[in-house]
C-alpha cells in the first residue's frame, strides 16, 4: 500500500532561536533622548516584559522591564552574558536553557 509511507516517513523540525526570535530591526525599544513614561505606558499596553535600551553609541548594553512591586517604575537590567544566546540554537536547546536558568527571553550574542 502506498498510503502505509506517509505514515512512517521521517519528520525532522529545525527550528532555531532565530525562527522564533524578533530581530533587533524590529524591537520597540528605549532610545536616547525618549521619555521613559512612553516606554512605561507601551509596556503596559503592548503587555511587554523587557524594552532593550539602545545606548548613545547604538549599542544594546541593558533592557527596561517594569517594577514587580510598582509597575509604574522601571528597572534597568545589564545585559550579562547570561542573557545572550546564538541566534541560530536549536529551539530545544533554547527551551532547555530557559527551564534551567529561570529566564524568559534572551538577546542574540551580536548586535550594533
Amino acid at each position: 500500500m502506498v498510503e502505509k509511507e506517509f505514515f512512517t516517513r521521517p519528520f525532522y523540525i529545525d527550528i532555531t532561536a532565530a525562527t522564533i526570535g524578533i530581530n533587533k530591526d524590529n524591537w520597540y525599544c528605549h532610545e536616547p533622548g525618549m521619555m521613559r513614561q512612553k516606554v512605561i505606558e507601551t509596556m503596559l499596553i503592548q503587555k511587554y516584559d523587557v524594552v532593550p535600551i539602545i545606548n548613545k553609541q547604538g549599542f544594546f548594553d541593558a533592557y527596561f522591564t517594569l517594577d514587580k512591586i510598582d509597575n509604574t517604575k522601571l528597572n534597568i537590567n545589564k545585559i550579562e552574558s547570561d542573557d545572550r544566546i546564538y541566534y541560530l540554537t536549536h529551539i530545544r536547546d533554547v527551551v532547555w536553557r530557559m527551564n534551567t536558568a529561570k529566564k524568559t527571553h534572551f538577546f542574540p550574542f551580536k548586535w550594533t
